[in-house]
């Protein structure tokens, strides 16, 4: 088997944990390492094991004497292949743990034997043995001369001496990482790492470290794929700092690889042979990597790499280390680790500082900017900018802010540079297609965050003849166009946002930090010049904003004008507010209004000096004001400047006093007055100042002027319009409540409709306390009033005050009989605290505190009654007029109401008539009593119908002893009627005694509600009591309300019962009634009907009797029973009784045999007369009729199905003269009704009722009597 590099680690670590299993006494780790076979053959006689079992207990006997007091050291291990074993042989030194010190105890020598299994490798045989302290060099066994002491000093010699070796070795290793750890502490700088490298591999030769090249460090950038490599090579005393690139190569790509992995890993990585060697040299050489001149010469170059996850530490050597040395390289780990910590702590450190520097930096250009007020500030922050960018040890030529000009796409240079603070800047490069420009404009688009651009050869050329020559950069200083046009080139680094973009020019490649800087200073300048826009845009809009509510001002007062007078409010307003827009020099405000008939105007001026003043003036009072009118009235837009000084000024002063305008003092301390008119059309408004004003005042002037002409010219058209729009919105407040009105379904909702008004009027601009509809109910002699609550919320509370009550009862009903419009009822003192307290005693929720000291009852009728509104003033006739609208419109869709009210009323009576109808109906329509179910079927549905919910409900038949009420009702959880009426007690609990007492006294109805408990017992007892009640009670329980209500309507046979969980209203309470009462009609018509129909049955049976009796006893001899037979057949079929075959049979005992006589299905005589004689035991139906009939039974009866009609048939059809059968029906009911000589046979497909039974019972009996009169009679004649 062949040793390969992975083979041997997985060798090694198995190895490895076996014996540190057994050292840490982990028994069960020690036994998963230990093959079945395993054999061990120690140091000592007892250390023997055959077996896995053995070694095992070997271990657990050891572990007490030797867990944690041994220790193996300076082992020096090596891996043999034999055919498929592996053997590990060791050599090392034992030390033992003596009190708190470790000691030399031994060397020993160790063989183990491995091999692969399932479960992996696992020992099978270990030897181990300590060497003859006795034998001296060079002998095999000890010679007998030496004696014992000789050789224990001896001993003794040597483990001290070894001992003292391995502490010295120990020391000198401890004091090398001191001395590392001691660099380490003092690190100030990230460069002090070269100084950590160098004292490793410094402290490596004194350790005796050989050939070792250079000692460095990898610190990952994985984002660049890059490590930082401090390192230092020793044979040339030199150290480096590099960022290195390795993903440029596979030998880097795999250690990189290997170190990133984490924590712990190692690579190694040997390059063998001077060829491989100098392969390595050229790669490097095509990299930034110090060339160590020694590997011209190398054969061998070896890499060891230690990981610490994100760094790495390592030394590369001509030659390679030995494993003690390596194991010598990996403790410096540790000290190199501590030496990273710090590198992290410098260099956030540094990057705080540098962040610091570079924010201080930024807010100083932030400052700057955020205080220009214009453009030329530029100048400066460019220079600024500059100088900072200087400090942060930028390498640069000069710096510029371009401004870029969206819309004419040029660029406004404004730069700094080493010649200082430029007297002109700002130059402004027009749009052209040179390349960089091109590039300027692109990158701003874009809003590149940082973008690099060489700008060199024919195009830098091309662009410095344009630029200094056809564009403002030929203002440039001329020594600093020379100097900028003499580089060859330069390296430009910008930043560009919404601006434009800050570029550098510098004759080198800004790093990329740099880069970032900039990129830095561009977003802080663009946010500060952003602001410094919006600042100027801000300015300029709450300048706009401040004129615009001046002009609204002025709007607004002319708006707001009703009269013409109020014209000198509009000239104040526009006084004030040119005044604070900065007219200083303003003295006046005026508005002309001309009248061209009488060549006069009328002069509206305003000032603070003088107030209010109102001139009428003609045209002609002075030539310079027919003047000014002259060119006002030109034109709709003209425009008058009109100015006194010196002289002029006196002679004006004084026509002032003459016409006798008041004086202004201000006048005779300023040289000039100065007018300015605009034209309004039909007049014109201006002002005066003491100083002439700008172009900007005056445009601003005729701003004043259109918002006063439009508003002006509107005054008239707005009063029109707005007379329109209250119309209007009166309109909508009336078309509310018209419709809410012919909305209501119940007189009920007039206090919604009440609402409704108040809202409308509130709406309106009035400010009514309360509103009320007072309906007259002259029946009843009072106002029904339906109001508000205080402040016009809803108060559903229907109230009934006499008409007669003094203070506004009357008086309001006095009006409305005399049909005047509208009243007002001022209430004060006396009057007040009465109608209070009357009020108070009608249970109204009056307050005193909200009637104050006086209430005005502010009245307007209509047909059917009152609209009123509360207010604690009286309100102007405006106010009354509205009201009187109001009322107008709520009458008309009152009077609607009530029509649709009395139909709606009309169409509820149909409908229930209809339903009365419909129970009436199937009442009268019944033959039998069961068909009440279907009565109280009926009666449910249209109650349902009605609005009449329940949880069942129908009627109730109380027994002749009163004790018993028979249900028709519903199943109250389907809804269906039951199929038999439910027997219910009534003579077991209160509330049944109760209805049962009060139907026995005869009133109308009774209404029994029931709390919770007594609901639950009710129910329980009704669904445990009762006979034909399907539901149990927890069935009942859980369908019923929580308070059950039984409405119980009387009528004589009993009462309409109603089960529910609310009170009927008073309305459905008189349907009930109704209910109950044609239920009691037509149900005594049902029983007068029934009784009727009984007596006639009876008739008609006594009829038939008769006739059977009549003829049985015309009989002469026993043959006459045929014709007897057929007069039965055919009464029984007038009877309702529908028999296929019947007649009769006489018992001949002697002869135990039967003789029938019987008729056919058509009812004529059978051929024979006699049928026959059938044997008694012919078929077991005839044998047990016999027996029967011996027990004087009264009837019998057999039903034949199938093959049993088919059976008997033919067993009696031997014995009876009767045609073969040519169809068997599918049943036959044999019925026999005796008498003392026979019976009477009757033969049906249906078994018979209980009635026909009877009737059958009936004519047995007749036929019993009368046969044995034919009997005697028959005797009798034989006799004589």
């Amino acid at each position: 088997m062949r040793l390969t590099k992975k083979l041997e680690t997985e060798i090694l670590k198995v190895y490895n944990t076996y014996w540190e299993s057994y050292s840490n006494g982990d028994i069960k780790t020690f036994a998963g390492m230990l093959d079945k076979t395993f054999e061990l053959i120690g140091t000592s006689e007892s250390e023997i094991c055959h077996t896995k079992e053995d070694g095992i207990k070997f271990l657990k006997a050891q572990v007490k004497e030797l867990g944690g007091k041994v220790e193996m050291r300076n082992r020096k291990i090596s891996v043999v292949p034999v055919n498929e074993l592996m053997l590990v042989n060791e050599r090392c030194n034992i030390y033992i743990l003596s009190g708190q010190s470790w000691r030399f105890y031994s060397k020993i020598r160790i063989s183990t034997f491995l091999r692969k299994t399932s479960s992996g490798w696992k020992v099978f045989h270990q030897h181990g043995s300590f060497p003859d302290m006795q034998v001296q060099e060079g002998e095999t066994l000890a010679v007998k001369k030496i004696n014992k002491e000789n050789l224990q000093l001896r001993d003794a010699i040597k483990r001290r001496t070894i001992e003292l070796e391995e502490k010295n070795r120990e020391l000198e290793i401890e004091t090398a990482l001191e001395k590392v750890r001691t660099v380490a502490m003092g690190m100030k700088r990230r460069e002090d790492m070269l100084q950590i490298c160098k004292t490793i591999s410094q402290q490596l030769a004194k350790l005796g470290v050989k050939e070792t090249r250079n000692v460095q460090t990898a610190i990952f950038n994985v984002p660049q794929g890059t490590y930082m490599n401090y390192e230092y090579y020793a044979k040339h005393n030199k150290t480096f700092i590099t960022e290195t690139l390795y993903t440029n190569h596979k030998v880097a790509r795999a250690f990189a690889a290997k170190m990133l992995k984490g924590r712990g890993e190692v690579s190694i990585t040997h390059i063998k042979g001077k060829q491989k060697v100098k392969e390595w040299l050229n790669y490097q050489k095509g990299t930034n990597v110090f060339i160590d001149s020694y590997l011209n010469k190398a054969t061998s170059l070896t890499y060891y790499w230690y990981s610490l996850g994100p760094v790495a530490l390592g030394i590369s050597t001509y030659f390679p280390l030995t494993k003690e040395e390596q194991q010598l390289f990996s403790r410096f780990l540790k000290v190199f680790e501590l030496a990273y910590r710090r590198y992290l702590d410098i260099e956030k450190a540094e990057a705080q500082a540098r962040e610091a520097q570079v924010e201080a930096a930024l807010e100083r250009i932030r400052a700057a900017s955020l205080t220009m007020r214009d453009s030329t500030a530029l100048s400066t922050i460019i220079f600024r900018l500059y100088a900072e960018l200087t400090k942060l040890d930028t390498k640069l030529d000069r710096c510029f802010i371009m401004i870029v000009n969206p819309e004419n796409k040029g660029i406004t240079w404004w730069m700094a540079g080493q010649e200082g603070l430029l007297a002109e800047n700002g130059f402004f490069v027009q749009m052209n297609q040179h390349p960089s420009h091109l590039m300027y404009l692109d990158n701003c688009k874009k809003r590149k965050k940082k973008w690099t651009y060489l700008f060199e050869g024919k195009e830098k050329r091309d662009w410095d003849r344009f630029g200094f020559s056809k564009t403002e950069l030929a203002r440039l200083p001329e020594p600093v166009k020379v100097f900028m046009a003499s580089a060859k080139k330069v390296h430009l680094s910008g930043s560009s946002d919404q601006f434009g973009s800050l570029v550098t020019g510098s004759f080198e490649p800004l790093p990329e930090e740099q880069q970032e800087i900039i990129s830095r200073f561009t977003i802080a300048f663009n946010q500060a010049y952003i602001r410094f826009l919006d600042l100027q845009k801000a300015e300029a809009q709450a300048r706009e904003a401040q004129i615009e509510a001046a002009l609204e001002r002025v709007r607004a007062a002319a708006m707001s004008m009703h009269r013409s007078e109020e014209l000198l409010n509009v000239c104040e307003v526009l006084y004030k507010e040119i005044r604070a827009l900065g007219f200083n020099t303003l003295r006046n405000a005026m508005i002309n209004i001309h009248n061209d008939e009488k060549k006069s105007f009328i002069n509206y001026d305003y000032s603070d000096e003088i107030g209010r003043s109102t001139n009428h003036l003609f045209y002609n009072i002075h030539p310079l004001v027919e003047k000014q009118i002259g060119t006002i009235r030109s034109a709709d837009d003209a425009f008058s400047e009109t100015y006194f000084t010196g002289r002029d000024l006196t002679t004006w002063k004084n026509f002032r006093k003459r016409i006798g305008e008041k004086n202004d003092s201000r006048l005779d301390k300023n040289k000039g007055l100065y007018y300015y008119f605009y034209s309004i059309g039909i007049g014109s408004i201006g002002i005066s100042t003491f100083g002439p004003i700008s172009d900007e005042k005056k445009a601003l002037l005729k701003r004043f002027r259109n918002v006063f002409a439009l508003s002006y010219q509107r005054y008239f058209d707005i009063a029109k319009a707005e007379a329109q729009a209250r119309e209007a919105q009166i309109e909508l407040a009336l078309e509310r409540v018209r419709a809410r009105t012919m909305a209501m379904q119940h007189s009920e909702e007039l206090s919604e409709t009440v609402t409704v008004m108040f809202e409308q009027f509130k709406e309106l601009g009035e400010e009514p306390e309360r509103m009320a509809i007072e309906i007259v109910n002259e029946n009843d002699h009072v106002f029904e009033i339906w109001a508000t609550q205080h402040g016009g919320s809803q108060l559903n509370l229907l109230v009934r005050l006499s008409l007669d009550e003094p203070h506004v009862m009357q008086k309001m009903y006095k009006a409305w009989k005399a049909k005047i419009k509208s009243i007002t009822i001022d209430l004060q003192g006396k009057e007040l605290e009465e109608y209070f307290n009357y009020l108070k005693k009608q249970g109204l929720p009056v307050q005193r505190k909200i009637f104050g000291k006086r209430r005005v009852q502010n009245v307007a009728t209509f047909s059917k009654g009152i609209l009123t509104i509360i207010t604690p003033e009286p309100r102007p006739q405006e106010t009354i007029d509205l009201l009187e609208r109001f009322a107008h419109v709520f009458d008309g869709t009152y009077t609607r109401f009530l029509d649709l009210q009395k139909a709606e009323a009309q169409a509820r009576e149909a409908m229930i008539e209809a339903a009365l109808e419909r129970v009436r109906s199937k009442t009268m329509a019944m033959q039998r009593s069961d068909e009440l179910l279907d009565a109280s079927e009926i009666l449910f549905v249209e109650m349902q119908k009605l609005g009449i919910e329940s949880l069942t409900a129908g009627y109730v038949l109380m027994d002749k002893e009163e004790k018993n009420g028979l249900n028709y009702t519903p199943d109250p959880s389907t809804k269906k009627m039951f199929p038999v009426p439910v027997i219910i007690p009534h003579d077991e609990t209160i509330h049944l005694k109760q209805i049962v007492k009060n139907w026995k006294k005869g009133k109308p109805f009774l209404i029994i509600e029931m709390d919770e408990a007594e609901t639950i017992r009710h129910q329980t007892f009704i669904a445990e009591r009762s006979t034909n009640f399907t539901l149990t009670a927890a069935q009942l329980i859980a369908l019923s309300p929580a308070k059950l209500i039984l409405h119980n309507f009387y009528f004589k046979e009993g009462y309409l019962l109603i089960v529910g969980g609310s009170r009927l209203s008073e309305e459905q309470t008189d349907i009930m009634l109704r209910f109950t009462k044609v239920f009691q009609q037509t149900y005594t018509r049902f029983l007068d009907l029934q009784k009727a129909e009984e007596q006639a049955r009876e008739a008609q049976i006594e009829v038939s009797l008769e006739r059977v009796r009549s003829r049985t006893m015309a009989m002469h001899k026993s043959e006459d029973l045929s014709e007897t037979s057929v007069v039965l057949f055919n009464e029984l079929k007038k009877l309702g009784i529908q028999t296929t075959r019947s007649g009769f049979g006489i018992y001949d005992e002697p002869n135990q045999a039967i003789q029938l006589w019987l008729t056919t299905v058509s009812g004529q005589l059978s051929e024979q007369s006699v049928l026959g004689t059938i044997p008694l035991k012919a078929h077991y139906a005839v044998h047990e009729n016999y027996t029967a009939w011996k027990e004087k039974k009264l009837m019998m009866v057999h039903t034949f199905s199938g093959i049993e009609v088919k059976e008997y048939y033919q067993k009696i059809g031997n014995y009876l003269s009767i045609a073969p059968q040519k169809r068997y029906p599918e049943r036959l009911v044999f019925s026999v009704f005796f008498f003392s000589e026979g019976s009477l046979n009757v033969m049906t497909e249906e078994p018979l009722t209980d009635d026909d039974n009877k009737i059958m019972l009936r004519f047995s009996n007749v036929f019993g009597l009368t046969y044995r009169r034919f009997l005697d009679l028959q005797k009798a004649e034989a006799q004589a």
